[in-house]
């Protein structure tokens, strides 16, 4: 049975291999010139229209490895253009690009890695929402506690809610440190 497991993971990896190199083989053969140009976008020189946003004026520079938007302040690759052009997935524009079809173990990891991008940022809005949330409750419990009158009952029951939600304010800190390490 751990032979098996140690066949599978090194199928897995030597697939995800050669998913990378195809990939990379793709970055070094086309064009990004040659890609916007084959869907109809005019590039002057080496700057054209963002095809990406609604853009009046040429605010982007295309370089032969992708293309620099200086509105949107973002970069594009190749696989960026077909997959906004062809409202396809990755796996779908590496297969358009490099010609030959994906299997489907290819297209279920290319799947797979892009489901797990998307839960790691799901996980990182929610987690910078809860500090957002905390810091707030912090900010007004502080400014609860140097507007009231010291000793009151309201100044106690925030002068005594403070040090918790410090707390927990730093292990929302401390528990995003620790995952960004792993």
């Amino acid at each position: 049975m751990d032979r098996q497991k140690q066949a599978g993971f090194r199928e897995q990896t030597d697939r995800l291999e050669q998913m990378r190199l195809r990939r990379e083989a793709v970055r070094e053969q086309k064009d990004m010139r040659e890609v916007l140009a084959g869907y109809g976008v005019a590039i002057r020189g080496r700057t054209c229209r963002c095809p990406f946003h609604n853009d009046k004026n040429a605010s982007a520079k295309v370089f032969r490895d992708g293309l620099h938007c200086f509105a949107e302040g973002r970069s594009y690759d190749v696989f960026d253009a077909v997959m906004h052009f062809e409202g396809c997935s990755f796996a779908g524009a590496l297969e358009k690009l490099s010609g030959g079809s994906l299997t489907w173990e290819e297209w279920m990891q290319s799947r797979r890695v892009l489901t797990k991008r998307r839960q790691e940022q799901e996980r990182r809005r929610l987690a910078a929402q809860r500090w957002k949330q905390q810091a707030a409750k912090v900010r007004a419990l502080r400014e609860e506690e140097r507007a009231l009158e010291p000793f009151s009952e309201r100044w106690c029951r925030a002068a005594n809610a403070l040090p918790y939600a410090v707390y927990l304010l730093e292990a929302l800190q401390e528990d995003e440190l620790r995952e960004e390490k792993v």
